[in-house]
């Protein structure tokens, strides 16, 4: 059963950042080659690889077989991401992004970032985007986005599910607001199609940021 979807008593946003806020894909699919050169996993073009991308490398790494300690893995991918943003690919922000998070901050809302992207990269993507100052806190590098959005809501004072809502572009995020019992959106932006998140059944679904705000102004009203 949904959650009765009313905005009212929502005071926490929390976003996933690539696919949702970024769209890094490119550069995303281009660091993973790397790396499977780097192990010996062949490579596979990018329309078959988006659709199946999963919480992060960690978790693809180790379904392959290969038992490389976390943070070995964490440290190889930030290496090989700034090898990637040297070489000029550079992930961009979605164009709706900073009047959506205007809207939200003169609402009276928070915003957070929750991802599994690094944190120093999600810090300096921020700045250059102009989102900075929007946001309050960045929580990167997450292998288990259930257990960090516990804890941060907990840090952030959110009692009820009522409160808060994260967004995200794949089913992961999806699940991780389930299993925190907090109000789930769906963006179909960035990694996982519109078929692949709805079938996690998400009690709201859209196509961009600018939706959300869409979604807000009339429940306002």
């Amino acid at each position: 059963m949904k959650k009765e979807l009313s905005p009212k008593s929502l005071k926490l946003a929390i976003f996933d950042w690539s696919g949702t806020i970024s769209d890094d894909r490119q550069i995303v699919y281009e660091v993973n080659n790397n790396i499977r050169k780097r192990v010996g996993i062949p490579i596979v073009p990018f329309e078959e690889w988006l659709p199946t991308t999963m919480v992060n490398l960690v978790e693809f790494l180790q379904s392959e077989g290969f038992d490389y300690p976390e943070e070995e893995i964490k440290e190889l991918y930030e290496e090989e991401l700034a090898l990637a943003k040297k070489k000029g690919l550079m992930p961009r922000v979605y164009p709706d992004a900073i009047e959506t998070f205007k809207y939200l901050v003169g609402q009276g809302f928070k915003i957070t970032v929750l991802s599994a992207h690094p944190t120093t990269h999600l810090r300096s993507e921020a700045k250059i985007y102009g989102l900075a100052p929007f946001i309050s806190l960045f929580v990167g590098n997450s292998t288990n986005k259930s257990k960090d959005l516990k804890i941060m809501t907990q840090r952030l004072g959110v009692t009820t599910g009522k409160e808060a809502i994260f967004g995200g572009d794949t089913i992961f995020d999806i699940r991780a607001a389930k299993e925190n019992d907090v109000l789930s959106a769906a963006f179909c932006s960035g990694y996982h199609t519109r078929e692949r998140l709805a079938a996690e059944n998400p009690d709201l679904i859209f196509n961009q940021l600018a939706d959300m705000r869409s979604w807000l102004e009339v429940r306002h009203s």
